[in-house]
C-alpha cells in the first residue's frame, strides 16, 4: 500500500522547556507507536533515550549543551521524525493518512502553541538593543554635527573679522602716510621760501597757507562689519528628538538584518538560569538607557527653550 509523506520546517528558532519537552512526549506517545529520543551534545556525545526523563536530566552546562534532539516514533505503519536544532524540521510517513494528517497537525499546533521564537543570548540581545543604540547614534551624529558647522561658523567668522581689522589698519597706514607727504612737501616749500630771502614770497607763502585747505586724504570704502553665521534648521536643538526618532526606527528596519538566523534554545539545567540572568541584564539596560535618553531629551528641550 502506498505511503503518505510529509517534510516541512515547523519553526525557523524555537524556545522549548522541560514542560513543552513534557507536552511533546505525552502526545507522540498518544500515537501508540515507541517513542525515543536521539541527544547530541556540544562535547560531542550523543546517545538514545526512550524515556523524556533521561533528556530532562542533561546539566546542559557550557561545556555539555544539548545542540540537537530528534524524537522518533517507530512503527511499521507510522515513522515519524522530528528535529530540534536550529530550527524545528518534521518528516513522518505512513500507510494511514488520516492518522499521519492528525498527528502532524496536531505536532504543528503544540510547536505553534508552546514553542516560543528562540534566540541566540548574544545576537538576542544586540537585535534588542540595536535601534536604542542607532537612537543614541542619531543623537551623538546630530551634537557632532552640530558641533562640526558651529565650528566652521567660528573660523569662517574669525577669518572675517581678521580682514576686516586688516581692511581698517591698511586704511590708517594709507591716511598716515598720504598726511606725511603733504607735511613733508610743505616742509620743502618753507625751506625754498626762507632760502631765497625774499620777503614778500615769504609773506605770499603766509597768505598761501592760511587761505589752502590742507590735503584731500585718499578715500576708501568703509568695510562693512562680517555677520556672524546661523546653523540650518536641520540641526536645530529643537528638532533633536526628530533626529532621534529617524535613526530610532532606522534600527528597527536594520534589526532583522543583524547577526545569524535565530537559533534554538534548550531552556534545561544550567541554561534556564544563564538565560533568566541575561534576559534580566537585558531588561535593566535598555529600561536604565531609555530613561536615560528620556531625561536627556526634555534637559535639552529645557535647555533650548532658556
Amino acid at each position: 500500500m502506498p505511503r503518505a509523506q510529509f517534510n516541512e520546517v515547523l519553526a525557523d528558532s524555537f524556545r522549548i522547556d522541560a514542560n513543552g519537552f513534557a507536552d511533546l512526549d505525552a502526545l507522540l506517545r498518544a500515537s501508540g507507536a515507541e517513542v525515543q529520543y536521539d541527544v547530541r551534545r556540544k562535547d560531542a556525545l550523543e546517545y538514545v533515550a526512550t524515556e523524556i526523563s533521561d533528556v530532562l536530566a542533561e546539566p546542559n552546562g557550557d561545556a555539555t549543551q544539548i545542540t540537537r534532539v530528534a524524537a522518533r516514533l517507530k512503527d511499521p505503519n507510522l515513522e515519524l521524525k522530528l528535529t530540534f536544532a536550529s530550527r524545528i524540521e518534521c518528516s513522518a510517513s505512513s500507510t494511514d493518512r488520516a492518522r499521519l494528517l492528525q498527528l502532524t497537525t496536531d505536532v504543528k499546533n503544540l510547536v505553534r502553541d508552546r514553542f516560543g521564537r528562540g534566540q541566540s543570548s548574544v545576537w538576542g540581545f544586540l537585535r534588542a538593543f540595536l535601534p536604542v543604540a542607532t537612537l543614541w547614534l542619531g543623537l551623538a551624529t546630530q551634537l557632532i554635527a552640530y558641533d562640526v558647522n558651529q565650528t566652521g561658523i567660528d573660523h569662517r567668522h574669525d577669518k572675517a573679522v581678521a580682514a576686516y581689522s586688516q581692511g581698517l589698519h591698511r586704511q590708517d597706514v594709507a591716511k598716515q602716510a598720504a598726511v606725511k607727504r603733504a607735511e613733508a612737501a610743505t616742509r620743502r616749500e618753507a625751506a625754498a621760501v626762507e632760502k631765497s630771502g625774499s620777503v614778500a614770497r615769504q609773506l605770499r607763502f603766509l597768505v598761501h597757507q592760511d587761505a589752502v585747505p590742507p590735503p584731500k586724504l585718499p578715500t576708501f570704502p568703509e568695510p562693512t562689519y562680517p555677520r556672524y553665521g546661523s546653523q540650518p534648521l536641520i540641526l536645530h536643538p529643537l528638532l533633536m528628538p526628530i533626529w532621534m526618532g529617524v535613526f530610532f526606527v532606522l534600527g528597527l528596519v536594520l534589526r532583522p538584518l543583524v547577526g545569524p538566523r535565530q537559533e534554538g534554545v534548550f531552556l534545561l539545567g544550567a541554561q534556564i538560569n544563564h538565560r533568566e540572568k541575561m534576559d534580566r541584564w537585558r531588561e535593566r539596560l535598555i529600561w536604565g538607557v531609555g530613561v536615560a535618553l528620556g531625561v536627556g531629551i526634555v534637559a535639552s528641550l529645557v535647555a533650548a527653550r532658556l
